[in-house]
């Protein structure tokens, strides 16, 4: 059975030198990697599907998605040199580095879709309540 403690220990994550990844799990790791990366770069189409949604609401669903993206490239790379037991490339910290910039960078754009976007829509209805007064731009 698989120690959970295993997992808390910095010696776990931070060791050089590590056991080489089994064929299986390599090919998991892949598929999960490349899974994150492509539902990351269809996640603002999905989401446009059928839709008409405003530019900067398009724009923080892209910001959504290329997190996913870079991790999940990112991860497909760690892998490999993982598998093919390139010396620095393989520590794990790697792939904990890769987890924490997601998981940052997932949580920054979510802040964005959630709190930006709702003022940026007000703000541009405020600009086009606006603009019906003022001549030459919308003659």
């Amino acid at each position: 059975m698989f120690d959970l403690a295993l997992l808390l220990s910095p010696a776990f994550w931070f060791s050089i030198r590590w056991n080489p990844l089994q064929p299986n799990t390599a090919i998991l790791m892949a598929v999960a990697f490349g899974l994150l990366a492509a539902v990351g770069a269809l996640l603002p189409r999905i989401v446009a599907r059928g839709r008409q949604i405003p530019k900067f609401e398009r724009k923080a669903w892209a910001g959504v998605g290329r997190p996913a993206v870079a991790a999940g490239v990112m991860g497909m790379f760690f892998t490999f040199c993982a598998y093919q037991q390139v010396a620095i490339l393989s520590a794990r910290f790697w792939f904990l580095l890769v987890a924490v910039a997601f998981i940052a960078a997932e949580a920054r754009a979510i802040r964005t879709l959630v709190q930006e976007t709702p003022r940026l829509k007000d703000d541009a209805a405020t600009r086009a309540a606006a603009a019906k007064y003022l001549p030459g731009k919308n003659a």
